[in-house]
């Protein structure tokens, strides 16, 4: 659905439908991958001393990036779901109710490999070019 017609047919709502469900998807997984990301670093650096720093970024990330996508993937299946279908989906309590009455539990975990490829690999890329970089500007 683009922006204009969601704009004149469900107003400041739409654009605003699962903004909620967004922070509850988003904060975790930030907090959760930034921890995990921290803690693989430190104990890839030290456990493999040998290997490039480069790939002890960027395998730290993509391991913190899964664990952190696993945990935050059932609210981004209410996210979507609050968003595309603004009209069948009130609120996060409601989309959950909805999913496991008439859908299942299993639900929550559908579309899984897909996100964790385009986050995990997006999310590992930048940590090893933010480090790359931090360590060139002396940061």
């Amino acid at each position: 659905m683009h922006t204009l017609p969601l704009c004149r047919c469900l107003m400041y709502t739409g654009l605003y439908s699962g903004i909620g469900a967004t922070i509850a998807r988003d904060v975790p997984f930030s907090s959760l991958y930034f921890m995990f990301y921290t803690m693989m670093k430190q104990s890839v650096l030290f456990d493999y001393p040998s290997l490039p720093v480069s790939a002890a970024h960027f395998s730290s990330g993509i391991i913190s990036g899964i664990m952190a996508s696993l945990l935050t993937h059932p609210p981004d299946v209410i996210k979507t779901r609050i968003q595309t279908q603004p009209r069948q989906y009130r609120n996060s309590v409601h989309t959950i109710l909805q999913i496991i009455e008439t859908e299942s539990p299993r639900t929550f975990f559908r579309g899984m490999l897909p996100r964790l490829i385009r986050r995990t690999l997006m999310a590992a890329l930048s940590w090893t070019v933010y480090e790359k970089l931090s360590a060139r500007v002396g940061l």
